[in-house]
Parts: structure tokens; sequence; C-alpha cells
């Protein structure tokens, strides 16, 4: 575009002098001669160069505002992207801090009931805590359930399920019945140590791994 300019520009110079040079030999200060067709079509070409010039300088700046404007846009599209996700990530965040509280509550409660004698809620006494998020429950259980036959261990996890079930229920804004049924994926940790975890063909059965 540039190269553009510089030949309109140079053009527009010698046309521009030839009509000068005409003009000078017309009042007689100037002794070269410039014929009056030759000093026309130089004033026209001139003109014309000069209007080129202006007009494609005119559209350039446009082109390149344009440009900018749009670059902006994208940017600023980026941006509102940006803030949607990580707005989006903050709320999922609260929302599981707020399911962990209740579940943590939950749990808490059905302790003391077992500690009173209520065999019905002996499970929660084989779970230190359990961290909850959207696609994966992590569940720390203590020494007493990794000595638990197999059976006994999908009963407390099964109990389990509805347990987080109950806290999901109670904060989530999405929450369907229908979750329950599918089921929560559980991980099973015994300090660092995973011991089992839900199939992924089904929630509510389970994998145990061996301690030997």
């Amino acid at each position: 575009m540039w190269i553009l300019y510089l030949i309109l520009f140079a053009i527009f110079i010698i046309s521009l002098a030839l009509v000068i040079l005409w003009f000078k030999n017309l009042i007689g200060q100037d002794t070269l001669f410039i014929s009056n067709k030759i000093a026309k079509i130089s004033a026209v070409v001139s003109i014309c160069s000069l209007l080129l010039l202006v007009i494609s300088f005119s559209f350039s700046n446009k082109e390149n505002s344009n440009n900018t404007t749009s670059s902006e846009k994208i940017e600023q599209q980026q941006k509102d992207d940006e803030n949607k996700v990580a707005e989006k990530k903050e709320k999922q965040k609260e929302e599981n801090n707020t399911i962990n509280s209740d579940i943590s509550n939950l749990l808490e409660d059905d302790k003391k009931d077992a500690s009173n004698g209520d065999s019905k809620y002996q499970y929660a006494n084989y779970i230190q805590k359990l961290e909850y998020t959207k696609d994966n429950t992590k569940v720390y259980v203590n020494d007493n359930f990794i000595n638990l036959d197999e059976n006994t261990k999908n009963q407390v996890s099964d109990r389990l399920q509805g347990v987080i079930g109950s806290g999901v229920a109670m904060s989530d804004e999405n929450y369907k019945p229908a979750n329950d049924q599918q089921g929560y994926y559980l991980n099973f940790w015994y300090g660092k140590r995973a011991v089992g975890h839900s199939k992924l063909s089904d929630y509510h059965q389970y994998k145990w791994y061996s301690m030997e």
C-alpha cells in the first residue's frame, strides 16, 4: 500500500512541477517552454493523483480502523468467555463447598445416632470424611472398614450414596432424583492408599483392591 502512495505522490509532484513551470513560462520568469496541452494534462494528472492519494489514504485508515475494531471485539469476546468460565468454576467451587458441609453434617449426625446404639447408622463409624465433587467423591475410610468383607463394604457404600444424594439435594439447584438412581462415583482411600472405587458401568457396584 505504501508503494502505491509513493507512486501517486511522485506523479503528483512531477505533474505539479510541470504546471508550475508552465505558469512561470507564461509570466516570463522561466525560459523553459511548456506547451498549453502538456500543462493541461499535467494539471489534470496532478489533481487526479492528489484525489487518488487522499482517497487511498482515507480508505486505508478506515480499513485499519475496522481491523482494530474487529480485533478489539475478538479480544473482548475472549475476555468475556474467560470471565464466564472463571465465574462458572467459582460457582461450582462454592456449591461443592456447601454440599461437602451438608454431607459432613449428615455424616456427623449419623455417627451420633450410631454411638447411641442405633445399628442402622453403624456404617458412619467406618468413615473418616468425604470430599465431594460433581464427577468424583473421595471417601476416606478407617481401619475398621479395611477389615470388613466385600458384602459389608458394599452395604456401607450404598448408605454413603444416600448421604451424598441428600447433601446434593440440599444445595444443588440442578439436582434431580434420577441422580440418586444413577449414583455417585466413589473413590475409597485408606490414608494415601486407594482401596476401591465405583464401577463405571454402575456406580452402585464396587471394585475392591487387595490389601496384601
